[in-house]
């Protein structure tokens, strides 16, 4: 629940002049002491920060060069590169205020002439002062904290629109706001750890017992994080820099980015179907404690045989370095470590369920990245359909085409096929895309021979996209399921297909993403530690048009709850327009498929599924404030547990078919067990299963 509520596009914060007397006063000026004894000790301690001055115009230059819509150089991107700069270093919004931006704002259209001069003015000014506000923050969250938080004012937290936020106008705004989201968030610990007690009566009293330790673990993971933070801006002098570097790339469009070097890998390691991994999951429990949640079969953890299920992790050693304690340390930094690129070796310390502390030493190994398997499922009920879910376009790193994501899709459609299934559902619900070559062969997969797209890089003209390899994998009646998180690659998958009149598209309207983009070395050096992706390139259906910030219209919509959390290219700063083509493709569709009594029963079952109206009503929930007194909190979330549960019954004894996975694994594999109760549980895949029973029957 808490990813869902994290990224959620909501109401502005608003605020209340009452509480502004009580609280400005009260609490503000208490801070604002302690605020100053700390800043004389702490500039005696400042260093100077020493960036590569170069490196603004070298990034600017390439993108010049190689973008498909370069930009000038002026004061106009002087300030989309100011304010853009800030929100990526406060994207909470938590450290500036309005008038801290301003005491900057003589730099605000003179950001071109310090690029081209090479000057590091501004971001050794900017430095300072981003140090100084992280350290005012610090002091007032450590003294918010100190005291308990009162829980009987009635008030409530605005979850703030990622893409509308902005800075508050002074510090007593920002005071008060702080002291909201740190209710808020103490309030969710408390009800996760009434969640792990497993208490019965969610009675006040109950709750209310345990404030005092909620509190202090929010206290300790904020402080911890901004002694973190503070820590890499002074070991690290382009720390800040990066932040420059990345809002220059951003002005140009979202998906053109600076990348380090370790960013660099993290993307190929996205992309690949294989990773360098110890072969463990981890999961955060809700004591903040790191836990084995799953051994990846056949993977060097798992082949040890000493480290096993719900093992906490507490230490990790690369050789001839310290060991380092992770207690303190989140997921994230957790896993952060465990990928270090060039530690192919480690130890790890864990504490088993039975109090045994135990050290195994493991390597490295490349195993299959779960979160691009694909795995194919054969549901069994009126009619046998064949599911397959690609959550990602890898690509095949030896170039042989052996390895890609279309190839393995096609592997599981020959099994399937081997079953006589009537229908397939290709699921590409948040799939955020990968290679271009690997959708255009995916797409192939079900076409014979044909265009798949058009492209048109820069200072070229359009051409299509064609798929060399002749022959389909199957020949029958296709579903593709989308949402607002599918983009790129899966979007161009399914604007193909429903051009040739192929697939029918169902689900919600997607991404709204038609550009490609190329990733090269900033400079052509044997250390290549600075990247940049580039957008070189707009892509094209066949008819012409383009789905960039319009996405796929779906020939089925069903309600989305991507729609929560992902607001789509047309809402993302600097997306480019959407443009058409004057090339004429030629391509073969097929005829058109009848749909309107079938989209018409579709639309009926839809606003009668209890599921789906629960979807509604869990939308208009969280578009709603969180209140933050404990009785109306407790009462919120049990609303809010239950719709969340009703989606995702445990209980699948409704459902239309029976689940069996096409080939079992040869050992005991939690992901396929868990992709089975997915599948049984979804709406969506239960109303994917309808629409096409009902489109196999029109046909006979």
């Amino acid at each position: 629940m808490g990813s869902i509520i994290l990224f959620l596009n909501i109401q502005n914060f608003r605020f209340s002049c009452i509480i502004f007397k009580r609280f400005r006063f009260a609490m503000n000026l208490k801070i604002s002491f302690r605020y100053l004894i700390t800043l004389i000790s702490f500039f005696s301690d400042l260093r100077t920060h020493s960036q590569d001055c170069n490196k603004p115009i070298l990034v600017f230059t390439k993108l010049t060069q190689e973008h498909i819509e370069p930009r000038e150089l002026n004061d106009s991107l002087s300030v989309e590169i100011f304010n853009d700069f800030f929100h990526k270093l406060d994207p909470a919004g938590v450290y500036f205020t309005q008038m801290d931006i301003k005491a900057l704002s003589g730099f605000k259209y003179k950001l071109d002439d310090e690029i081209n001069n090479a000057s590091c003015t501004f971001l050794k000014e900017a430095t300072i002062r981003y140090q100084i506000k992280i350290k005012r923050t610090q002091h007032w969250i450590d003294s918010i904290l100190k005291t308990p938080l009162d829980f009987a004012v009635k008030e409530f937290w605005y979850l703030p629109n990622p893409f509308t936020k902005k800075f508050e106008e002074a510090e007593w705004k920002l005071v008060y706001r702080l002291n909201l989201k740190l209710k808020y968030d103490v309030l969710m610990t408390m009800h996760r750890l009434f969640q792990v007690h497993d208490k019965k009566d969610l009675s006040s009293a109950n709750f209310k017992s345990l404030a005092p330790i909620a509190q202090e673990k929010v206290k300790f993971s904020y402080l911890k994080k901004i002694d973190k933070l503070l820590n890499e801006i002074a070991l690290k002098p382009t720390f800040v820099q990066v932040y420059f570097l990345k809002a220059i790339a951003k002005t140009f469009d979202p998906h053109s980015d600076y990348m380090t070097k370790e960013e660099m890998t993290a993307f190929e390691e996205s992309l690949s179907s294989e990773r360098q991994s110890f072969g463990i999951d981890l999961q955060e429990t809700s004591f903040g404690e790191i836990k084995i949640a799953r051994l990846v079969p056949g993977g060097p953890a798992w082949k040890s045989g000493q480290l096993h299920q719900g093992d906490l992790l507490v230490q990790l050693a690369w050789p001839g370095k310290e060991a380092i304690d992770l207690v303190d340390f989140d997921l994230d930094e957790v896993e952060e470590l465990l990928h270090t690129a060039g530690e192919s070796q480690g130890e790890l310390t864990v504490i088993q369920s039975t109090g045994e502390r135990k050290t195994v030493s493991l390597a490295k190994e490349k195993i299959e990245n779960t979160e691009n398997s694909v795995v194919g499922f054969l549901l069994k009920g009126n009619l046998k359909i064949g599911y397959v879910e690609l959550p990602g376009f890898f690509m095949d790193e030896t170039q042989s085409g052996i390895n890609g994501c279309a190839n393995e899709v096609a592997k599981e459609i020959i099994k399937l096929n081997k079953l006589k299934i009537d229908g397939l559902i290709l699921d590409l619900r948040y799939n955020g895309g990968g290679s271009l070559q690997e959708a255009i062969e995916l797409a192939g997969i079900f076409v014979d021979a044909g265009p798949m797209a058009v492209i048109q890089s820069k200072g070229n003209p359009p051409i299509s996209m064609r798929d060399v390899s002749r022959g389909v994998a199957f020949l029958g009646p296709l579903i593709i399921l989308v949402n607002g998180a599918s983009a790129s690659a899966s979007e161009l998958v399914s604007a193909a297909l429903q051009d040739y009149n192929r697939a029918i598209i169902v689900g919600g309207k997607t991404f709204g993403k038609a550009t490609g983009q190329i990733i090269l070395p900033l400079q052509e050096t044997s250390a290549n530690d600075d990247f940049l992706k580039v957008t070189e390139s707009r892509t094209y259906r066949l008819n012409q048009k383009s789905i960039q910030q319009t996405g796929v219209i779906p020939d089925f919509p069903l309600p989305d709850i991507s729609s929560l959390y992902v607001n789509g290219e047309s809402a993302l700063p600097h997306s480019l327009s959407r443009k058409t083509i004057d090339k004429k493709i030629y391509f073969t569709p097929g005829s058109v498929p009848v749909l309107d009594s079938l989209r018409k029963e579709s639309k009926a079952r839809v606003a009668a599924d209890e599921k789906f109206n629960n979807l509604t009503n869990l939308k208009e929930l969280l578009l709603k404030p969180f209140p933050l007194q404990e009785q109306t909190f407790i009462k919120t979330i049990q609303t809010l547990t239950g719709y969340i549960e009703q989606l995702h019954p445990t209980d699948a004894s409704n459902t239309l078919f029976d689940v069996s996975i096409v080939e079992k694994p040869t050992e005991h594999d939690p992901y396929s067990e868990e992709a089975i109760k997915e599948i049984k549980s979804s709406i969506y895949i239960q109303e994917a299963y309808r629409i096409l029973t009902g489109v196999i029957k029109q046909k006979k």
